[in-house]
């Protein structure tokens, strides 16, 4: 179950990131919200676990609400401000997490799992309502396209980022792969 959805993610996030790309990114942040929306509660309807996994893998094709605001705001937020607003949200998404585990644990031990595919949808809802009536102050910069060229550690076509910063990002990936088996034993 866990697994269909993060392949179905993988497979999806870079087709949302072309049609943002093209149709504008506010408009993947609220496809990502409103059909996350319906497909929550949808799953709990599933007469079995064959039809669970394909509805799993439906919703989180459509998901990806923390890429599409990550994107918007990286876009939209002027360059003075982009490591705050970077921040915040990332922090809203982490306590997000945190708070979402403890909050959706008292909600199937006091009311069912039926009530916890409501809430969620409920609560991708809200969060497409906020998304929608929100109002955009910052214009996207058009930013002049820079050549492709090698890296500074001699591979083709690869950003041109330090060693240090190419061993940071191996590190935030084996760290976020390490983090994966916390919750799934």
């Amino acid at each position: 179950f866990f697994s269909v959805g993060l392949v179905s993610f993988c497979i999806a996030n870079p087709i949302w990131g072309a049609v943002g790309d093209r149709f504008g990114r506010k408009l993947m942040l609220l496809r990502a919200y409103f059909v996350t929306a319906i497909t929550f509660p949808a799953m709990y309807f599933m007469p079995n676990w064959g039809a669970l996994i394909v509805m799993r893998f439906i919703s989180s094709a459509f998901s990806g609400t923390v890429a599409a605001a990550q994107t918007l705001v990286a876009v939209t937020t002027p360059d003075e401000h982009q490591g705050f607003a970077l921040g915040t949200l990332s922090t809203a998404f982490w306590s997000g997490n945190m708070l979402g585990m403890v909050a959706g644990g008292l909600v199937v031990h006091y009311w069912g799992f039926a009530s916890a595919f409501w809430f969620c949808g409920i609560l991708y809802f809200i969060g497409g309502i906020a998304v929608l009536f929100a109002k955009e102050d910052c214009k996207p910069v058009l930013k002049k396209k820079q050549p492709k060229t090698h890296s500074r550690v001699g591979v083709p076509l690869l950003p041109s980022f330090t060693v240090a910063v190419w061993l940071c990002l191996i590190m935030f990936l084996i760290n976020a792969f390490a983090r994966s088996f916390e919750g799934n034993y």
